[in-house]
């Protein structure tokens, strides 16, 4: 063989271990896009089923949110309940909320097959209320009652000096601070009375009641510069002192959903925190000048009634401030029902005015600006008090539904 011809056959060796090498190369690029197809393939199929099973969870909380609306006490076992949508079957359950001030939030969870991917929201039912509120008319030395038609009544309690708080238990018992008598009188649904406190207090002024198991009366014992709490136990009723540091003439506590003591330390300019813990902080409700009441809604935002600047703020549960209400005249009293309206004594103008939750300002009692008294049955906003100092809500939930609410904390 010549040189030219063992050339040309090493030559065409290297022509063909460089078209295998090709060939490989190229085999092996079709098998990682084949892969790769495959793999994005599955990630958009797990991408699909994915947005399937959040369209069908949404669709299984909506589904149970038409539902509670229609029947408000429907509730799943702890097992829950199959639910199904576009041929994919969730485990439901519909449970009450233990959560600390969302009790009455209604919870929803759903999860996936396989139990992947559980998904919760928070419902709560709002239903229309009928509010009773009452009124200390305390220049009338007088209890007013403005019932559920808007008419309003004297509460027979004969005797009264100067009555500057008023309270409404969940059984409907009545307590108003004497105050100038230095006691508590406890007026039943019966219309029987009880006389409290009397060696104990020194001009009383704002009350709070804590309803439970056993039902809790609080008292703002003002010349005192005392905190009193009033235990009733079977046809007993304990009193002694909360220790709440140091007070200048208390007119207004409330008791929040978390069990915490809010005071109006009134001379001092301040309200006061008290825990269950007992330990005492000062809420952060930037200056205020006489504060003279507080009430907490169920959700934890605090209303203190700013007396010498003629105004109601507002500090939610994150701490913001806001003024929901001014231009009124030595506001005293504050309150909120359960329907969320809020109810304000505003002393001077000698009329009780009330914001709804939209924030619309109305008056429910008296003619502002025009004191005196009159007699029973007149419609309240026909009628006159004289310098109206505390103001009480008794609220009845009725069986209609008004609404429903999605809570976002829940998500």
């Amino acid at each position: 063989m010549t040189k030219a011809e063992t050339y040309r056959k090493k030559e065409k060796g290297y022509v063909l271990v460089v078209v295998i090498f090709i060939m490989l190369l190229l085999m092996t690029t079709v098998v990682a896009l084949n892969r790769r197809a495959g793999l994005q393939a599955k990630i958009a199929a797990n991408q699909i089923r994915s947005v399937q099973t959040q369209f069908g969870q949404l669709a299984a909380i909506e589904n149970a949110a038409w539902q509670l609306q229609r029947n408000p006490q429907w509730r799943t076992n702890v097992s829950g309940e199959d639910y199904e949508f576009d041929g994919i079957v969730y485990n439901r359950k519909i449970f009450d909320s233990t959560r600390t001030c969302s009790q009455d939030v209604i919870m929803v969870s759903i999860t996936g097959p396989a139990g992947k991917q559980p998904a919760t929201a928070g419902l709560r039912i709002r239903f229309v209320h009928e509010d009773t509120l009452y009124i200390a008319d305390t220049e009338n030395d007088k209890i007013k009652k403005v019932d559920r038609t808007g008419r309003i009544r004297t509460v027979p309690t004969p005797n009264l000096d100067k009555p500057r708080g008023v309270a409404v238990s969940a059984a409907g018992n009545i307590f108003i601070s004497d105050t100038k008598n230095n006691r508590i009188i406890m007026v039943d649904t019966s219309g029987n009375q009880w006389v409290l406190g009397v060696g104990y207090l020194d001009e009383p002024h704002g009350l709070f009641v804590r309803n439970g198991s056993k039902t809790k009366l609080f008292i703002a014992d003002t010349d005192n510069n005392r905190i009193r709490t009033v235990l009733f136990l079977d046809y007993y009723a304990y009193i002694w002192t909360i220790s709440a540091g140091f007070l200048r003439e208390p007119n207004g506590i409330a008791v929040g959903c978390r069990g915490n003591l809010y005071i109006a330390d009134t001379k001092n300019h301040r309200i006061k925190v008290v825990d269950k813990a007992g330990n005492i902080s000062i809420l952060d409700t930037g200056s205020l000048d006489t504060p003279c009441d507080v009430a907490v809604d169920e959700r934890g935002n605090v209303y203190v009634s700013d007396k010498e600047r003629d105004r109601v703020i507002k500090v939610d549960d994150k701490g913001a401030i806001t003024t929901i209400v001014d231009s009124l005249d030595d506001p005293r009293g504050v309150v909120v029902g359960a329907s969320g309206n809020i109810y304000i004594a505003d002393s001077d103008d000698h009329c009780v005015r009330m914001v709804d939750p939209e924030g619309v300002v109305s008056t429910v009692a008296g003619q502002c600006g025009d004191d005196g008294d009159t007699e029973d049955g007149l419609l309240a906003i026909n009628a006159k008090l004289h310098r109206p100092y505390a103001v009480a809500v008794y609220s009845q939930a009725t069986s209609t539904v008004a609404g429903l609410e999605w809570v976002s904390e829940f998500y």
